[in-house]
């Protein structure tokens, strides 16, 4: 019996049927779960798990592996477009991690709000990792 798996969730459609585009010119058969609401009610695809892309147990490993998770995206735009410079991406100096979140400064939110009564915040150098917790400043 054929046990069917989770590869991987999408909140857009369209990054799933390009995912499902690559499994299947590799020969391995995959099916999308939740296509139709989230196309036809995007604002649904977080209640509804998003696009979920399904692979039978015995190809999950080789669907993995064509879904690659760790791909280094900047190297390939880097020898796709070599004149364009790229920006450095921050990561956790604890764990490496890329999943980080960009500290906001409540006191100048409240300045901009109470000067233009729009609620405005600007960046400030405080940057969390958002898999391990660390917290650091970041320096230009």
């Amino acid at each position: 019996m054929n046990r069917i798996r989770r590869l991987r969730s999408y909140e857009f459609v369209h990054e799933a049927q390009l995912d499902l585009i690559k499994l299947h010119d590799e020969g391995i058969a995959a099916v999308l779960k939740n296509e139709r609401m989230v196309s036809m009610a995007p604002h649904y695809s977080n209640a509804v798990g998003g696009v979920q892309l399904l692979v039978n147990d015995e190809d999950f490993d080789a669907a993995a592996r064509v879904i690659s998770y760790e791909a280094d995206e900047s190297a390939l735009l880097q020898e796709m477009y070599p004149e364009a410079p790229l920006e450095p991406v921050t990561a956790c100096p604890t764990c490496g991690s890329t999943n980080l979140i960009q500290g906001r400064s409540a006191w100048s939110g409240l300045l901009i709000y109470l000067a233009t009564t729009l609620p405005i915040s600007l960046r400030n150098q405080n940057v969390s990792c958002a898999t391990c917790g660390h917290r650091w400043k970041e320096s230009d």
